[in-house]
């Protein structure tokens, strides 16, 4: 039982490291539908989430 539950904890650890590692946002300002602009920076700067959704039409 003790080696099952060190390779389930090696199997573990060594998914965790292949995790996409965070990289840094570059900066852009977008202007809405409304006319309204938007710059992303402002939002992190906030402390805000940002989901980005782009639709490509066609």
């Amino acid at each position: 039982m003790k080696k099952l539950f060190c390779l389930l904890s090696l199997l573990a650890l060594s998914y965790v490291s292949f995790a996409q590692q965070p990289t840094q946002a570059v900066d852009f300002t977008i202007t809405d539908l409304d006319g309204v602009e938007h710059n992303l920076f402002t939002y992190l700067d906030a402390g805000k989430h940002v989901y980005i959704e782009f639709i490509l039409a066609g």
